[in-house]
């Protein structure tokens, strides 16, 4: 009896939406409405921002300025908020 009480929330949870990790960080993605990305550190200096259609872009943050980690757009620091292309997110550094 006891194993299906625990068997119960398992289920439940197996069918949640996945939880996306970080910290919320609102966003303007190719010039369009506010939205909410989300910033995840990933422990070795990179900054993964992530967008709500499952893009994404990686930063590093070097002298309290965030860096592009790739790719040929980079990363325009401005008083609180990073640009990269056409997306702008509001964050400060850490």
């Amino acid at each position: 009896m006891r194993a299906g009480v625990l068997l119960l929330p398992l289920i439940g949870c197996s069918q949640a939406e996945p939880v996306a990790e970080g910290i919320a960080v609102p966003c303007v993605l190719d010039g369009g409405a506010s939205e909410e990305c989300r910033l995840a550190e990933t422990g070795d200096g990179r900054f993964v921002l992530h967008h709500p259609d499952g893009g994404f872009r990686v930063l590093i943050l070097s002298d309290g300025r965030y860096e592009t980690a790739a790719g040929a757009d980079r990363a325009v620091n401005y008083d609180g908020g990073v640009m990269v292309a056409d997306d702008h997110y509001r964050l400060t550094a850490p």
